[in-house]
């Protein structure tokens, strides 16, 4: 039986021209501490990927910007959230946990507040010029495209809006990035997540990018790798394939990204033929993610019958350690998450077919 991957928004497989790439570093001794010749060797591949990238993002503004590579976007959103832990923060309530969490345990989480989005999934600006007013808040963090049902939120206008009132703009960027142009020279905010796992790079690095004005609080101590601010033996080989993933992302993804959406607005066509219905249609949303719900099916069931036919989806994030629950994306949007709806996520990807879309429209 054919296996049809169709869960990109969970992990991407890692180009092959990529992993040829990386295979020159990947078995030699390679710590950047070191300051023998491999040692060198490490350093020089680091700091030219941080430079690649910074230049790759901001062509005009790279010099504003320093760049902090992790092990995962988890860990760079944590890294911003906690180096703002004794402010308040006003976040959407369409962040991902590792966002929500780390607020949450925060010296400031009784005045940090959720800002709602509207049923469209947008968020509702009265309620966040509100809260801006009300709570005084420091920072403002709004991922720039949800990882479930797909929407973008207007992160140039939120960015105005935080700078309009003296405060920091956080956007986790690790679902548009790639999918999308990203107009980031332009909007310039001060922080900024993407992960190399999401842009068919490897898994276990990514990278908190924010302005040079930003006070970075480490989280992780020891050796002072990372300036100090992420200690641990960098992943060379790792962050040589993310540097290559990011330029491509940047240079050739968008544009492929505009086939993959025909085949998703084919899928969700048929869909809604069959009886479901769209999260967020019609709203502007990433071209390849689609979250399809089902009135009397049980999410776990329906995953259960697509797996069996070789059709690998999702019911949501792919972050809650393997536990099919109740979307809360889907929740926060007004739908009801109980038995009687089924939340069923596709997200395609460069390798997703035409004919794998027919075989998905086929099963539905």
């Amino acid at each position: 039986m054919a296996k049809i991957y169709m869960d990109y928004n969970a992990t991407t497989p890692v180009l092959p021209e990529i992993l040829d790439e990386m295979k020159k570093f990947q078995n030699l001794p390679l710590n950047a501490s070191s300051t023998h010749y491999y040692g060198r060797m490490a350093r020089t591949v680091i700091e030219d990927a941080r430079h690649g990238i910074l230049q790759a993002i901001f062509p005009k503004n790279h010099s504003k910007y320093r760049l902090i590579f992790t092990s995962s976007g988890t860990e760079a959103n944590n890294l911003a959230i906690n180096s703002f832990s004794s402010k308040t923060i006003l976040y959407s309530s369409l962040e991902h946990k590792s966002i929500k969490k780390p607020i949450m345990m925060g010296k400031n989480a009784d005045k940090s507040c959720e800002i709602p989005v509207l049923q469209n999934g947008e968020i509702d600006y009265i309620a966040m010029e509100n809260l801006i007013k009300t709570q005084a808040p420091s920072l403002i963090s709004v991922m720039h495209a949800n990882n479930e049902c797909g929407v973008i939120q207007n992160i140039d206008k939120i960015a105005e809006i935080c700078r309009n009132n003296g405060l920091f703009f956080h956007t986790d960027a690790s679902q548009s990035f790639g999918k999308i142009k990203c107009n980031f020279d332009e909007i310039l905010p001060d922080m900024i997540t993407i992960s190399s796992h999401k842009i068919y790079g490897p898994i276990g690095v990514s990278a908190l990018i924010y302005k040079s004005n930003v006070q970075i609080i480490p989280q992780i101590l020891g050796g002072g790798q990372e300036f100090y601010l992420r200690s641990g033996t960098e992943n060379v080989a790792g962050i040589y394939g993310f540097s290559l993933a990011c330029k491509m992302a940047i240079s050739d993804f968008p544009e492929k990204y505009k086939n993959i959406a025909k085949m998703r607005d084919e899928i969700e066509k048929i869909a809604v033929s069959k009886g479901y219905f769209t999260l967020c249609q019609g709203i502007n949303r990433i071209p390849n993610t689609t979250m399809i719900c089902k009135n009397g099916q049980n999410t776990s069931m329906q995953l259960m019958f697509f797996d069996q036919k070789g059709i690998m989806v999702s019911g949501g994030s792919a972050c809650s350690s393997g536990l099919v629950e109740s979307s809360e994306i889907c929740q926060k949007l007004g739908l009801d998450t109980g038995n009687s709806c089924s939340q069923i996520r596709f997200s395609l990807g460069l390798f997703t077919t035409d004919d794998e879309a027919c075989f998905v429209c086929e099963n539905l």
